[in-house]
């Protein structure tokens, strides 16, 4: 835990450098106004002030305390700077704004009482329409919505605020756990989300939904648990009054913003190390997924593991970028996996960019 802190506080220390160098010079300066440094999810600046020959000089510019204590010490929160002012979360699951030039608190967002008993946050997204500006910040079972400005709720953003992370699921609520560690992403003016769902039998399903972002009125979802007469549900053996729950999106999503293409990739169905109860190919477990994110709708999908029994989820959101191929610039879509595999992808057809071979594992009872 001791370990997470030191980290949080030297990216605190190199996106401060960063911004201290830069703020005078609007040509260089940057932001990180996006979870993993933008939509395409790549966690690169090419900012150059800061290289291999002055690294050894980077000094503490400032320290900010969260003042969290007791057991609650593991941050894992990738800071957002809009501006002049950085967004983080703490252990204890508060929203905090500090000025990205001197770590001096501007104001600090508490959620209710049931949603900071315990969790985890990876961070936030940040949308601007206009005069409206909104940060999403997720704790327990609720996604809030923030005034940028002064730290309060938008009470016109779903209930008072806040919408439910349980609802929309198709399940009763009062039987579903489920939160959300990675924050969603913004296309235009819709949100769009994942969850972390558990992973034994009586887990929530994982599907991806998305809300307005103005209002948090419910736009569209994407079953990854396919549903009756979907595409994929003839891929798993339903066993009746069974609980079928995970492939979900717990890592993050990214954007291809020009095409309006969203790329998800899920993690493995439930329970994770047993699934006689879901013979079959499991489609949408272990995919990367292309949706259409006006509406939800699939238009390519890539499965990594067929009937994962081995708990092996795509970790992380898929990297989006620009390589020459074959003699001429091609769009591609990276994903790192759990094994160390980096699968290169056709962006627009899913197509594999290298040789794929696929392999049968030996049948177990």
């Amino acid at each position: 835990m001791k370990s997470d802190i030191k980290l949080f506080i030297i990216l605190l220390f190199l996106l401060c450098f960063v911004y201290n160098r830069c703020r005078n010079d609007k040509s260089t300066h940057e932001s990180w106004d996006t979870y993993r440094g933008g939509p395409e999810a790549r966690q690169f600046s090419d900012l150059k002030l800061i290289d291999t020959s002055n690294v050894q000089l980077l000094r503490p510019a400032w320290i900010f305390h969260t003042g969290d204590s007791g057991k609650r010490t593991t941050i894992e929160c990738n800071p957002i700077v809009i501006s002049d002012v950085m967004y983080l979360t703490s252990a204890s699951m508060q929203l905090i704004a500090v000025q990205a030039a001197s770590g001096k608190e501007i104001w600090r967002f508490k959620p209710d009482n049931n949603d900071i008993s315990s969790g985890i946050n990876r961070g936030v997204t940040y949308w601007k329409n206009h005069n409206d500006e909104y940060i999403f910040f997720s704790a327990g079972i609720h996604m809030y919505a923030v005034n940028v400005q002064t730290g309060t709720l938008i009470n016109h953003f779903g209930n008072h605020g806040k919408i439910d992370l349980r609802d929309h699921l198709g399940r009763d609520t009062s039987t579903i756990s489920i939160s959300l560690t990675t924050p969603g992403i913004i296309y235009e003016d819709i949100l769009i989300i994942g969850s972390a769902t558990g992973e034994g039998y009586d887990a929530s399903p994982g599907h991806i939904r998305a809300y307005d972002a103005k209002t948090g009125s419910f736009k569209w979802i994407f079953h990854t648990i396919p549903q009756e007469g979907e595409f994929g549900y003839d891929t798993w053996s339903w066993i009746k009054g069974a609980n079928y729950g995970g492939t979900n999106n717990w890592g993050g999503m990214s954007l291809d913003q020009k095409k309006g293409v969203v790329f998800v990739a899920t993690g493995s169905p439930t329970y994770d190390f047993f699934g006689a109860n879901r013979k079959g190919n499991n489609l949408f477990a272990n995919c990367i997924l292309a949706l259409d994110a006006n509406t939800g709708k699939r238009l390519w999908h890539y499965q990594t593991i067929k009937h994962d029994v081995w708990d092996y989820d795509l970790p992380c959101a898929p990297t989006l970028a620009t390589i020459p191929w074959n003699g001429k610039q091609t769009d591609v879509l990276i994903q790192p996996t759990k094994m160390g595999e980096l699968i290169l992808l056709d962006r627009y057809t899913g197509n594999p960019l290298f040789h794929v071979e696929e392999r049968v594992v030996p049948h177990s009872e």
